[in-house]
C-alpha cells in the first residue's frame, strides 16, 4: 500500500538571523552554528604520560558548545542541488547564493551580507524545497518541505563575468554532505599508548569492555551475534549511546542544542550539549517485514527504542579495526552478501522526518506465483525444480515496500529499459571465519542455458555470518545462494533508468518504491536529485530526477507482479517486423 503522510505542521517562534529580499521563494536554507569555530583547548600527548597545555582559545572545553542564532536564507538562494544514492556513502548538496541584505529587528540593514563571514565549514544545514504551498522551516514534517540535513564542507566566493554589466556577478557557493558525514569519522587506536592515556581518551574500561560492548553482553560467545545487533552496538560504541555509560565525555559529533531539540524535543542535555547519536534512529536496523498498509512490523512499539526481528546469520566478534572510518567498519560488518545499509531522513511513528540508519536484508524477494519468482513461478519463462525452502518471515518482499505514488502526467522525462549489464547467471558465496576464507566450503548456483547462450556473468561474495543458531554453515550458504538467485537471475528482464518528475513537496526516501499508478509500473528508488534554479529571466524551475531499478508491472487488485511487456510470450516465435527493410536478402525471404 502507498505510504501515507500526516499533514499538520509543527509551528513555533524562533530567534533567528533572517536574510530576505522581496521576492518569494520555494527554497529555504537554515544554518545552525556554534558560537566559536576555533579551538578552545590544546593538548599534547606522548607514550609515557599525558601532557596538557592550555591554549589561547576564548573559553574552556565546557564552553565549547555555545551557539549563535540560526541563519535562515529565504530569497538569496538562486540555485540548489541535493543528490542522494542508496549505494553511496552519503548524500551531497550544493547551494548558490546571491548577495543579499540582512534583516535585524524587522529592519533591512544597508550593507550586503558577506556569507563567508556568516557560514562556516562544520555548520549544520537543513534545506527545504516545495513546488507549491508555503515552507515551514521550523518543522520536520514531510509536508514542511524538508529535504536535507547535513554539514557544510566548503563556502566559496565566486566572480562570474556578466556581459550585460560592467562589473562581474558575485555569488557564493556552499557545498557539503548529508548527516552520513558523521560516520566518516576516522578511527585511530595506537596499541603502544600507555593505559593511562587510553583511559583519558577513551574511557577507563575501554580495553576490557570494547569488544564485549560490540558483541552484546546477553549472548553466548559460542552462538555468535546477529548482523543487526553488531551494527547497533558498533554505532553505540563509536558514537556514544549505550556504551557511553563508560565515559559520557568521550562522545563525538556534538551538534547545536537547538538543532538537537528540533529532532528530539526530550533529548538528553549533557554537560557538552546534544550529540548526534541522541537524535539518530536505529530502529530500522533488522529484518524488514510490512503489513498491508506498508508499515514495518516491530517487536516493540516505543519510538527510538522499538526493535525489528533479527537478521539471519551470526558471527563471532573478537576484535575491532584499528583504523579506517566508522562507515567502513559498519560496511565490513553488515554482511553485505545479503544485506544493505544506507542513511536517510525517514518517517517515524509521530510522522516526523528523522536521521535514520537503515540496515536490512536486500528487499528484492519475489512472492510465490509471481512471474518474477524463479523458484515458484507459474510462468514458462523460468522453472526451478526445487524451492528455496526459506520462510516468508525471513524475506523482505519487493512489492511490500512503502511507495511514492505518481501518475504519468507528473513525468517530464522517462528513460528506462532493460540492460544486459544486469544479467547474472552464476553466484558463489564463500564463508569467512576469523579473517580466513574457506573456499572449499563454498556454495554456488548457476543457470546453465544462460551461461551457454551469453557467457558467464558471475557474482562472487563472502560472508562471516555463518554461525546461525541451529543452522550449519552449508545450510546458511545455501540460503544466501537461493536469495541471490531469486533477486538477480532475472534482473535483465526488469526495467531500470531515470524518471524526471516535477519537484516533489513531500520527502521521497531512497530504498522505497515508486508506483506509476495509471500504467501500473512499480520501480525501486535507488537515488534522487532535487534541482532548484532561478533562471536569468526570473523563472523558477524545480525538478526531481529519480534513479530507478527493478521496474515491473504490479496489479494492486491481485497483488501480483509481472514483467513489463508481454512476458508470458517470451518462449513464442518473435513477432515479424514489417516496417524495416533488410538489404542483401535474396528471394524475398528474411
Amino acid at each position: 500500500m502507498p505510504s501515507k503522510f500526516r499533514n499538520p505542521n509543527r509551528g513555533g517562534k524562533s530567534t533567528a538571523t533572517s536574510i530576505s529580499t522581496s521576492q518569494r521563494s520555494t527554497c529555504e536554507v537554515v544554518f545552525y552554528r556554534f558560537a566559536d569555530t576555533d579551538i578552545t583547548k590544546l593538548q599534547r600527548l606522548n607514550v609515557t604520560k599525558e601532557k596538557g597545555l592550555a591554549g589561547e582559545g576564548q573559553a574552556s572545553t565546557k564552553d565549547n558548545f555555545k551557539e549563535k542564532s540560526r541563519v535562515i536564507i529565504r530569497n538569496d538562494v538562486v540555485g540548489a542541488t541535493i543528490t542522494k544514492n542508496k549505494g553511496g556513502a552519503g548524500g551531497v548538496f550544493s547551494i548558490t547564493l546571491k548577495r543579499g541584505k540582512q534583516v535585524r529587528g524587522g529592519k533591512i540593514q544597508p550593507r550586503d551580507i558577506n556569507y563567508l563571514n556568516t557560514i562556516h565549514p562544520g555548520d549544520w544545514v537543513m534545506i527545504y524545497l516545495k513546488k507549491s504551498g508555503s515552507l515551514n522551516s521550523s518543522s520536520i514534517k514531510p509536508s514542511s518541505g524538508l529535504k536535507f540535513l547535513g554539514v557544510v564542507e566548503n563556502v566559496r566566493y565566486v566572480e562570474i563575468e556578466d556581459p550585460n554589466k560592467a562589473f562581474p556577478r558575485l555569488e557564493y557557493l556552499v557545498t557539503g554532505q548529508d548527516f552520513t558525514k558523521v560516520f566518516q569519522n576516522q578511527i585511530y587506536f595506537n596499541p603502544i599508548v600507555n593505559n593511562e592515556t587510553i583511559q583519558t581518551l577513551l574511557g577507563v574500561k575501554f580495553l576490557t569492555e570494547s569488544t564485549k560492548s560490540v558483541r552484546g553482553e546477553n549472548r553466548s560467545i559460542t552462538s555468535g551475534f546477529t548482523p543487526n545487533k553488531v551494527i547497533k552496538n558498533l554505532v553505540s560504541f563509536y558514537l556514544g549511546g549505550e556504551f557511553d555509560k563508560l565515559n559520557s565525555n568521550n562522545q563525538t559529533w556534538y551538534i547545536p542544542k537547538r538543532l538537537g531539540t528540533i529532532f528530539k524535543p526530550n533529548a538528553k542535555i549533557k554537560s557538552g550539549g546534544v550529540s548526534f547519536v541522541d537524535i539518530l534512529r536505529t530502529d530500522k536496523i533488522g529484518m524488514h517485514r510490512y503489513d498491508r498498509n506498508g508499515n514495518l512490523k516491530f517487536n516493540t512499539a516505543s519510538d527510538f527504542t522499538r526493535e525489528l526481528p533479527n537478521l539471519p546469520g551470526a558471527a563471532l566478534i573478537k576484535s575491532l579495526p584499528a583504523s579506517g572510518t566508522i562507515w567502513s567498519v559498519l560496511q565490513f560488518m553488515q554482511n553485505a552478501a545479503v544485506n544493505e545499509m544506507f542513511t536517510e531522513l525517514s518517517i517515524d511513528s509521530r510522522g516526523n522526518l528523522q536521521p535514520t540508519l537503515i540496515h536490512r536484508q536486500i528487499p528484492f524477494s519475489n512472492k510465490a506465483k509471481h512471474e518474477t519468482n524463479v523458484f515458484k513461478s507459474d510462468s514458462k519463462f523460468q522453472k526451478v525444480s526445487s524451492g528455496d525452502n526459506i520462510s516468508d518471515n525471513e524475506k523482505t518482499f519487493f512489492v511490500d515496500l512503502p511507495r511514492h505514488v505518481i501518475n504519468s502526467s507528473d513525468i517530464r522525462q522517462k528513460n528506462v529499459g532493460k540492460s544486459d549489464h544486469e544479467r547474472l547467471n552464476h553466484v558463489i558465496v564463500v564463508p569467512k571465519i576469523d579473517s580466513q576464507t574457506y573456499d572449499i566450503l563454498y556454495m554456488a548456483g548457476y543457470n546453465i542455458p544462460s551461461i551457454q547462450r551469453y557467457g558467464l556473468k558471475s557474482l562472487q561474495t563472502q560472508t562471516s555470518y555463518v554461525l546461525g543458531k541451529g543452522e550449519g554453515i552449508k545450510k546458511f550458504l545455501t540460503r544466501c545462494v537461493d536469495l541471490l538467485m531469486d533477486w538477480f537471475f532475472l534482473s535483465h528482464q526488469f526495467f531500470n533508468g531515470t524518471i524526471i518528475i516535477d519537484g516533489v513537496d513531500n520527502h521521497i526516501e531512497v530504498g522505497n518504491n515508486l508506483y506509476i499508478e495509471d500504467v501500473k509500473q512499480l520501480y525501486h528508488i535507488e537515488g534522487y536529485t532535487h534541482t532548484y534554479q532561478i533562471n536569468a529571466d526570473g523563472r523558477i524551475t524545480y525538478n526531481t530526477e529519480l534513479r530507478v531499478s527493478r521496474g515491473q508491472i504490479f496489479e494492486t487488485s491481485s497483488r501480483k507482479a509481472n514483467f513489463i511487456g508481454p512476458s508470458s510470450e517470451v518462449n513464442r516465435e518473435p513477432t515479424t517486423v514489417t516496417t524495416s527493410v533488410l538489404e542483401g536478402i535474396r528471394g524475398g525471404k528474411r
